[in-house]
């Protein structure tokens, strides 16, 4: 005999060569209409929206009516559903009924950007038993965003990067050398301009001088190959979507630092105001991303220090 979710057969089962009672029939007729109970109703199914929830909480803090509460947290279960309010936070937490407030994150572990779980619009996420947390699955106003940031970016208006005369790079793929000059138009006073860099590298020229070159949003990677004194980079003032990378490949500081009252954050540790992190050991690579409200640090390899 088999025992299912739905119906116990060994419970509920007459034995062989006896006369079934009212009751004992009648029990078996519940047990069965028990076990009904428990399925989806057929516009459920036929629609496919056994797992839409109805939304009842407030903006950042949600609550989610499904159509049958699990009994626990699975991993890789699905929620869709419409927040009644769109979040103001980048902190969010979702409650199904089981296993009280989870965090909700984006599908990078990243906190998501203010306005990405969008009032009235369909949003789908699954739980991750790894990091106990919901991940969005649905493409986000922050993922537009940074998708319309990139192709309509132009020069001088991303990152600002503080370095000496010379530096070396890849423009379109290929390697280039040489002084900045020889490389993109000189628009004014020790002010350059590229808009294709997938990546960048300085070597220090001790003379006392310093440039500043100006990007766009396109860039991915920034490393301080062949440097013999510290980089220092400013980022823009932060725009939900804009996102970069950063790997010291030289023995010397490469540091990152933010502007007005922003901050990286870690793991619920954040820096001053206008503050900074900084690394020079070989290998350390990080990632950024600002979330509408804060720089996010993630995908840490190495040693990363922060206002120090």
């Amino acid at each position: 005999m088999t025992q299912s979710d739905y119906f116990n057969t060994g419970q509920n089962r007459i034995d062989d060569g006896t006369t079934a009672a009212e009751g004992d029939i009648n029990s078996v007729v519940d047990a069965v209409g028990a076990g009904f109970e428990l399925l989806p109703d057929v516009d459920e199914l036929n629609y496919n929206t056994t797992q839409y929830g109805v939304d009842s909480g407030a903006a950042n803090a949600y609550a989610i009516t499904l159509p049958h509460t699990p009994t626990s947290l699975t991993d890789a279960g699905l929620i869709v559903w419409k927040p009644a309010n769109t979040n103001t936070s980048a902190s969010v937490t979702a409650d199904i009924g089981v296993g009280g407030a989870v965090n909700v994150m984006l599908q990078d572990g990243t906190a998501p950007y203010i306005g990405d779980l969008a009032a009235d619009y369909f949003l789908s996420m699954r739980y991750n038993s790894t990091t106990m947390m919901f991940e969005i699955e649905s493409i986000t106003p922050s993922i537009v965003a940074a998708v319309a940031a990139a192709s309509s970016a132009s020069a001088g208006s991303g990152l600002l990067i503080s370095a000496n005369d010379t530096l070396l790079g890849y423009l379109n793929g290929k390697a280039i050398a040489g002084n900045a000059n020889s490389i993109v138009a000189k628009t004014s006073d020790d002010t350059f301009v590229a808009t294709d860099f997938i990546g960048m590298v300085f070597t220090e020229n001790n003379d006392g001088g310093a440039e500043t070159l100006t990007f766009a949003f396109g860039v991915k990677t920034i490393t301080n190959t062949g440097a013999s004194g510290a980089v220092n980079i400013t980022l823009p003032a932060g725009v939900s979507g804009y996102e970069m990378e950063f790997e010291v490949t030289a023995a010397q500081y490469l540091k990152v630092t933010a502007v007005g009252s922003e901050v990286f954050t870690f793991k619920g540790a954040d820096t001053a105001a206008a503050g900074y992190i900084r690394s020079n050991t070989v290998g350390t690579r990080w990632k950024i991303k600002f979330n509408g409200v804060k720089w996010t640090i993630t995908n840490i390899t190495g040693v990363l220090l922060y206002d120090q």
